[in-house]
């Protein structure tokens, strides 16, 4: 306990509990029943609690958290997230949408627990962190878009499972080709995307089964990036970035979607990928170290951050309230947690990984957000950091 009262004081701001808090209950029983509304009440800082129930599409363009309260909180049309440009983390955590937009952010966005069966799309933002969401687009339609679409812009993706739409069967020459199946993930512009720990699955092409038999939909990529994009993917082998199927048709073929294409520089370590085609590919050896949030940060529970690297290799976890990008000289990754206090967690055993639990106690309140991170120093001339993970107590 010791250890615990130590973290928090050094987490803890003066200010941080005198954000306003209000329960947004579509059955009547909080202070608002819809979440537009609430949204317009509330002022930079203010944590929203969401009960479960059905909630209107909403827009934001101020510094909030918006914590979902269990399982069966939906957002009934499309998120937006713009123009936030001031105050730390703007977190959505724990809802289920149907996609969300956002654009033109300059501080941190989290994106916690979401889950959506639309696209995500992430267009000129600094600061983009993804974590243990699920997005998965189902059915078919025309070219099946992608899971997530990023443009100029910085986001991490960790633990989490991103699966592009399946392309459109084709069952008569005159109504057209078969369509493409879409990317997990399309990177555009010069972006910087890193992903952690993650299922990334290309969606599969559309069937061709009229008598023309050049139709034939073409599998998406697990990940497509083009433009000035760098790209970094790190895990262990359960971890697949993979293509999906080329359709099917009585003569012909199309083509399996490649696990990572890109047209500019790829950094690869650990993860599964069916196929990587770039100019320039880096097989980071050892695998670069990955760090994962065991459990649900939730009063009275034990969490565990799992750093996942190769034995021998000695770590130490960063942790603090606000996120950064701080480029660090001859690291891949960049320090993404402004320190605020390191515990050192030894050497990695024969395990492949190092845990360090935390008990989360009632004096955090439900709202607080925290960031870690590992440096892991596999020897005096190989540090490298691993990437973040975003934690907000439910």
């Amino acid at each position: 306990m010791k250890l615990v009262r130590t973290l928090l004081c050094s987490l803890a701001l003066p200010g941080s509990a005198l954000a306003n808090t209000w329960i947004v209950d579509a059955a009547g029983g909080g202070d608002f029943t819809d979440l537009p509304q609430a949204i317009a009440a509330s002022v930079q800082g203010d944590v929203l609690f969401v009960l479960p129930g059905n909630y209107s599409a909403f827009a934001l363009d101020k510094r909030l958290v918006i914590v979902g309260q269990g399982p069966g909180v939906k957002v009934n049309g499309l998120v937006r997230v713009h123009d936030v440009n001031t105050g730390s983390t703007t977190a959505l955590v724990d809802l289920q949408v149907h996609g969300v937009d956002i654009e033109n952010c300059s501080r941190p966005v989290v994106l916690d627990g979401i889950t959506s069966t639309s696209r995500l799309s992430i267009d000129a933002c600094t600061d983009v962190r993804l974590a243990r969401c699920d997005v998965q687009l189902p059915g078919a339609f025309g070219d099946g878009d992608a899971a997530l679409g990023i443009a100029d812009a910085r986001v991490e993706i960790s633990d989490s499972v991103l699966r592009g739409r399946d392309g459109f069967d084709c069952h008569c020459c005159v109504s057209g080709f078969a369509g493409w199946g879409g990317s997990a993930v399309v990177v555009a512009g010069n972006s910087y995307v890193g992903a952690y720990g993650s299922n990334l699955l290309g969606g599969d092409g559309g069937d061709a089964t009229g008598a023309c038999c050049d139709l034939v939909g073409d599998g998406g990529d697990g990940i497509n990036s083009f433009g000035l994009a760098t790209v970094l993917v790190a895990g262990l082998p359960v971890h697949s970035i993979d293509g999906g199927l080329a359709g099917a048709a009585a003569c012909g073929f199309g083509t399996d979607g490649s696990g990572l294409w890109s047209n500019d520089a790829v950094r690869v370590s650990g993860a599964t990928i069916d196929g990587i085609s770039s100019p320039s590919i880096d097989f980071a050896v050892p695998a670069d170290p990955t760090l994962t949030l065991l459990g649900t940060p939730v009063h009275g529970n034990v969490i565990t951050f799992r750093v996942d690297a190769e034995p021998g290799a000695t770590v130490d976890l960063i942790m603090g309230r606000f996120a950064t990008i701080a480029v660090t000289p001859g690291l891949v990754e960049d320090q993404l947690v402004l320190q605020q206090r390191v515990f050192h967690l030894g050497t990695v055993g024969a395990s492949g990984h190092a845990d360090f639990n935390f008990p989360v106690p009632a004096s955090l309140p439900s709202g607080f957000t925290f960031f870690a991170q590992a440096k892991v120093s596999f020897s005096a001339s190989d540090v490298r950091y691993s990437n973040s993970t975003p934690t907000v107590i439910r």
